[in-house]
């Protein structure tokens, strides 16, 4: 992982601590959902690199123990706005039989 994104990985952990800081989902199965907003440029991006960093910041963040309990998830991508944004949403995960 380049310096760039372990440093981006830190920067995401730490707001979702300071967003979240009671949110702890320990060993349970979650869902995360992810609306993309990318970046009102010409850029050409691969929005599954973000999605394994945005994982991984989770795991960090300390919301959950390990990045396999995200066991359902989703990401649209929407339309472009000025400087972009990635909203997300993470909940436990029901089974549905």
């Amino acid at each position: 992982m380049s310096k760039e994104a372990t440093q981006y990985k830190k920067l995401v952990s730490e707001l979702i601590f300071y967003k979240f800081p009671k949110v702890k989902y320990e060993k349970v199965p979650v869902g995360v959902y992810i609306i993309i907003y990318p970046p009102d440029d010409n850029r050409i991006r691969d929005m599954h690199n973000g999605e394994k960093i945005l994982f991984d910041s989770i795991e960090a963040s300390g919301i959950i123990d390990n990045d396999c309990q995200i066991v359902d998830r989703s990401s649209t991508i929407a339309y472009k706005m000025d400087k972009g944004q990635w909203v997300i949403t993470i909940k436990q995960f029901e089974r549905k039989n």
